[in-house]
């Protein structure tokens, strides 16, 4: 929230809709997503100056420790194990996706592609990511290797967006755009 008249990360109750303020920096704090355990949110700041980074504090808003430098980052998803982040940031002024490590900062850009790429989306097992690939009017769903390798295109000539992992790794749901013959807009696919 900004009530404060700087973006902070809050808790609400969902019960009572009592909140509690996390964050008080005259940073901006943005974009919380919590660790697969509960134990630990991973959020944006610019407290450093320059790009906003990857910061990860306790669940209670103690200890906040910055995880990036300069990299930027945002559409933050934990892996399934909370040892890694993907992320996506800009490189030559294309989004690109990325992880890091928690634990030591280790950053490793995933795709190197010449139109954005973003909504990435760990495997329940932590091995491959989805992202969304915007080379044409149409995007695709890709999966590439958690650590880096050859992209796959996950999708048939119709596109996607949004994809999302079952629980099993089985199956994956995605929006995508039917031809104009079968009334156009957006639709759900497994």
């Amino acid at each position: 929230s900004n009530k404060s008249g700087n973006w902070e990360i809050y808790l609400v109750q969902a019960d009572t809709g009592e909140t509690k303020q996390l964050t008080d920096d005259k940073a901006s704090d943005t974009d919380p997503v919590w660790s697969p355990d509960g134990r630990r949110i991973a959020f944006v700041s610019d407290r450093e100056g320059g790009a906003p980074d990857i910061w990860v504090m306790n669940a209670d808003g103690t200890n906040p420790k910055q995880v990036t430098k300069k990299t930027g980052g945002n559409q933050l998803r934990w892996s399934p194990d909370g040892t890694r982040l993907a992320f996506v940031a800009q490189k030559l002024n294309k989004d690109q996706v990325h992880t890091v490590e928690v634990a030591t900062g280790k950053v490793v850009q995933l795709t190197t592609l010449t139109s954005p790429s973003r909504q990435p989306a760990w495997s329940p097992d932590g091995k491959q990511v989805l992202y969304t690939y915007h080379l044409t009017a149409r995007p695709s769903v890709y999966t590439v290797p958690a650590d880096g390798g050859l992209k796959k295109r996950f999708v048939d000539v119709h596109g996607g967006v949004d994809a999302a992992w079952s629980p099993d790794g089985k199956l994956v749901a995605y929006a995508c755009t039917p031809p104009p013959a079968q009334g156009g807009g957006w639709k759900l696919n497994t």
